[in-house]
């Protein structure tokens, strides 16, 4: 677009004067003003003159998007930017359970936990689910943790053995000779100094008398720490360091006595499990507390999973006195 410029001080005289030494544009250097002149006649005061200007206006936005100038406007002259920062939605969670907490769908991260889970034996579990103060097996059967073992796999265990038995696994995965984690007790019938002993089995090491306990058949539960460093009652032992994984799962009330796939060495001693714990190094990855589950079916639910472990094996486990806790 282009401007017009025009001289308003300029007399008639001074245009005449110019006109006769000239035709054309006459620019005057004071002003920059222009006069058209042709034929010695003056033809304008104003013209167009100094090339296409263009119209600009600022511009301030508060939003990301794409902006174009109005109607009659070339451009921007300046752009002013105050779109706030981009917030993400988060969600303020209450942990009623030990585990991991993620915000819910939609959410992009949590604004804060609150955690409120109960001490003792005070655990919430899931609707339709009825915690038990313990889970008893006198035959065949066993509860599959889904967990493997490796060498920094740590089974804490409150159990009771309830009568004497030769070869009672009590928890543990067998996969050959150098893949092995788990506890075992020897009962009365046993040989020599493994009468009523209880042994830790890590990689190919088995303790011998530095874990044994003089009888977890007691009216209280004993706790078991089975792993690298064990320990049983004030008995402990710390073995030789190795490396091993299984590809098959700890069993509870027996062995995975792998690679046969069966549960081998089952309590038909009788056993008491009231809760077992599972660790990877530092890391909890099960918790398992005794339940039945809406079915009625006899279990363990892992409050770190979300997860119901039920039956192994041809027994029917049997479980003790239900409790109902108040949220």
């Amino acid at each position: 677009m282009g401007q017009t410029y025009y001289d308003s001080t300029l007399t008639d005289e001074q245009i005449q004067a110019a006109l006769d030494a000239i035709d054309g544009l006459i620019v005057p250097a004071n002003n920059g003003k222009a006069l058209a002149v042709s034929g010695g006649k003056l033809v304008a005061r104003s013209v167009t003159w100094g090339g296409s200007s263009p119209v600009l206006e600022p511009l301030s936005v508060t939003d990301n998007g794409d902006y174009a100038p109005g109607a009659g406007v070339d451009g921007f002259s300046s752009v002013h930017v105050a779109v706030p920062a981009s917030q993400p939605n988060l969600q303020a969670k209450t942990a009623t359970q030990n585990g991991v907490v993620t915000p819910d769908t939609g959410y992009d991260g949590l604004s804060s936990v609150t955690v409120n889970v109960s001490g003792g034996g005070e655990i919430s579990l899931p609707t339709g689910y009825t915690r038990a103060e313990y889970i008893r097996s006198d035959g065949a059967g066993g509860i599959n943790t889904g967990v493997t073992a490796n060498q920094d796999t740590v089974i804490l265990l409150d159990f009771k053995v309830t009568a004497r038995k030769y070869w009672t696994g009590i928890a543990g995965i067998i996969e050959g000779s150098d893949e092995r984690l788990g506890l075992v007790w020897f009962g009365e019938t046993a040989e020599g100094n493994n009468r009523n002993t209880a042994r830790i089995f890590y990689d190919s090491q088995v303790s011998t008398n530095e874990v044994v306990t003089s009888s977890p058949v007691a009216s209280d539960a004993t706790r078991c720490r089975i792993g690298r460093v064990s320990a049983l009652g004030a008995n402990s032992k710390t073995f030789d360091a190795a490396t091993f994984q299984t590809t098959s799962n700890i069993y509870l009330f027996g062995m995975n006595n792998m690679p046969s796939g069966e549960i081998g060495w089952t309590s038909t001693a009788g056993v008491i499990i009231y809760r077992c714990k599972i660790y990877q190094g530092e890391t909890l990855v099960a918790d398992l507390i005794p339940c039945t589950d809406p079915n009625n079916a006899i279990g363990m639910y892992d409050i770190v999973r979300e997860t119901f472990c039920g039956l192994v094996g041809a027994n029917v486990l049997s479980a003790g006195y239900h409790y109902e806790w108040a949220d």
